[in-house]
């Protein structure tokens, strides 16, 4: 009989790169939040041999870890609205898991080198990559599977910024600030009056008016429920 494993040493092969840093900009799905990233692989270990031919695959499975957090709980609280109560951290999809190893499906956009260009992505940057493989739709797909606790998946909003709006975010963003953008499509384009996932209060007495903040900087926004579209209509900075 082999040896019972007690300990494993896992090394990166390499690193995602994203403007996404901060734990809340990290979407719960990375269908929510289209953003791109690369993977950029560590070099001297013949892995741009590795992946000879993977470019022919429009999706590929990361296996990554959570590497921000440094703890685990055996009972989480979903991010789903109406859902109160706990899960077994192997019922869910939670990073706080006992190994802090995630999964995730993405986009393979193209190779360049050592680089690999993904699509609808959860990482955060610097997150270290484990292994990468193949999506096989015939293979990974059961579109029949039951989803247990979950319920069915709500529409996405589509987050729309004003020309103001959009050059404050890019200016905070370029002295240093938090990426205001990926804030807005990460918290906004999903159940965004959900208070669990963000603090968000009416604004003033304009129906349907609405104010968030993100690291102190104010985002003043306007829902619209029938047709789905937030508009980001004023982005007040933090005073430095």
């Amino acid at each position: 009989m082999s040896p019972k494993i007690t300990c494993l040493e896992l090394e990166p092969i390499g690193y995602v790169h994203t403007s996404r840093r901060y734990r809340f900009e990290a979407p719960r799905q990375g269908v929510y939040a289209p953003g791109d990233a690369i993977i950029r692989l560590n070099s001297g270990q013949d892995y741009e041999v590795g992946l000879t031919e993977l470019d022919g695959f429009s999706h590929i499975w990361i296996q990554f870890a959570f590497h921000l957090n440094e703890t685990w709980h055996p009972m989480v609280r979903p991010p789903v609205p109406g859902k109160v109560d706990e899960v077994g951290v192997f019922a869910s999809r939670s990073p706080h898991r006992p190994n802090r190893i995630g999964l995730s499906c993405v986009e393979l956009v193209r190779i360049d080198g050592l680089d690999l260009h993904i699509r609808n992505h959860d990482f955060l940057d610097l997150t270290p990559v484990l292994d990468i493989k193949p999506y096989v739709p015939y293979y990974d797909s059961f579109p029949e599977a039951s989803t247990g606790w979950l319920p069915e998946p709500s529409e996405l909003f589509k987050v729309e910024f004003t020309p103001e709006a959009e050059q404050i975010a890019a200016e905070v963003k370029e002295a240093g600030g938090p990426d205001l953008r990926s804030f807005c499509l990460v918290q906004l384009g999903c159940e965004p009056l959900n208070p669990e996932r963000k603090k968000i209060e009416p604004e003033g007495s304009v129906e349907n008016r609405y104010v968030t903040e993100c690291r102190g900087n104010k985002i003043i926004l306007d829902i619209d429920n029938d047709k789905r579209i937030v508009t980001i209509l004023k982005i007040i900075p933090k005073k430095r």
